[in-house]
């Protein structure tokens, strides 16, 4: 997983990054610390619409509002 955050994120910060993902509650960790699982979740209506805005942005097309 340190390999994982240390290409997806620029403030070099590993165990921060991870302490905060279970905060949120977006991943569990094992009591002695040695392994993380994502939490499944539907996400919430604003994230998917971003997340389909940054998409066609990715892909250099237009996206009509619907």
């Amino acid at each position: 997983m340190k390999t994982l955050l240390n290409r997806q994120h620029a403030f070099a910060d590993d165990a921060l990054l991870r302490r905060a993902l279970c905060d949120h509650g977006l991943v569990f960790r094992t009591a002695d610390g040695r392994e993380y699982r994502r939490i499944e979740r539907r996400p919430p209506t604003e994230a998917t619409a971003l997340l389909r805005h940054l998409k066609a942005g990715a892909s250099g097309r237009a996206e009509v509002a619907t």
